[in-house]
């Protein structure tokens, strides 16, 4: 099957005409059924069914189109992806793989590309979305992926990688469950709360033990204390009362009041890295320590 072929399938099924789909690849109507026919050959079963006088898929054409919309795009992309790592390679730049988790930490990356724009002549940034943390940790052990921005936490030590601390992170409380009183919400507007706050409260936290060394740390904290909290895959048992959800500032949504905890620095936000990898990440990693500006009630970096 070739790329002639396959275009001038879907461009007929996309044209519903033969004549019209010829005239937009700028072929003959006839060199276009002669490649439809030879597609045929090669798949071994029809894709129209010629009792009709439009072209009508067969069912299991149907489903061959489907799948080839996919094909094509990932032919596209590929050769787009291809062009431009030439591109890359005259001008002698490599690219600069960034990993992520899903959706976390994407408004952080575009503020830190913002930033390392001076570095734009060293570095050609490739954005690259993985479904889990493990999956991204092996994709860095491999040195597919360059660098990710993650919180501190023991699986970096775990699989032996490199962290590049470059901020604190402010761990926010995000009121839940049932309305708070207004009054108590005035009285903590523009205050930090302390645990003592919100001892009466059940206090949830977002992420999972592990996730990162300041929440587990915290959590030890309020066993000692005898504060009650859930973990993320308690919710459904926990009950329905007045809770104060715990968020790291770089996972809020921006929905709804919250208040800034009083208690230690907050989680570490770093460079994550293979050890002994690409040596442009330690100077990029320098480069962002160096030049971030603090947020408020977001992250203080580390100078």
């Amino acid at each position: 099957m070739t790329d002639h072929q396959l275009r001038g399938f879907m461009t007929v099924v996309e044209k519903k005409s033969f004549t019209a789909a010829a005239e937009a690849l700028f072929i003959s109507q006839s060199a276009l059924s002669q490649q439809i026919r030879s597609l045929e050959r090669h798949l071994g079963f029809d894709l129209f069914d010629r009792r009709t006088r439009q072209p009508t898929l067969t069912e299991a054409g149907r489903s061959f189109y489907d799948h080839a919309q996919k094909i094509q795009k990932l032919y596209d992309y590929a050769i787009s992806e291809g062009k431009q790592l030439h591109r890359m390679g005259e001008r002698n730049i490599k690219r600069f793989v960034i990993g992520y988790v899903g959706d976390q930490f994407m408004q952080i990356w575009q503020d830190l590309l913002l930033l390392a724009l001076p570095l734009t002549q060293r570095y050609a940034y490739c954005l690259v979305r993985y479904s889990t943390r493990e999956a991204l940790y092996t994709a860095i052990l491999r040195e597919e992926v360059q660098i990710a921005a993650l919180l501190e936490n023991e699986d970096i030590r775990r699989f032996r990688l490199q962290f590049f601390p470059f901020a604190r992170v402010t761990e926010l409380c995000m009121p839940a469950g049932p309305p708070l009183d207004p009054e108590l919400l005035e009285d903590w507007t523009g205050a930090r709360l302390a645990l003592e706050d919100l001892r009466s409260f059940q206090l949830a936290f977002h992420n999972p033990t592990g996730y990162t060394l300041y929440e587990d740390l915290l959590r030890a904290q309020l066993r000692q204390e005898r504060i009650k909290f859930v973990d993320p895959q308690d919710f459904h048992t926990a009950g329905f009362r007045e809770t104060i959800l715990l968020v790291p500032a770089v996972q809020y949504s921006g929905h709804g009041p919250v208040f800034p905890l009083d208690w230690h620095e907050g989680p570490t936000m770093g460079f994550v890295t293979a050890p002994g990898g690409d040596p442009r990440v330690p100077g990029y990693a320098e480069y962002i320590r160096t030049h971030l500006q603090p947020r408020e009630n977001f992250w203080t970096p580390l100078g």
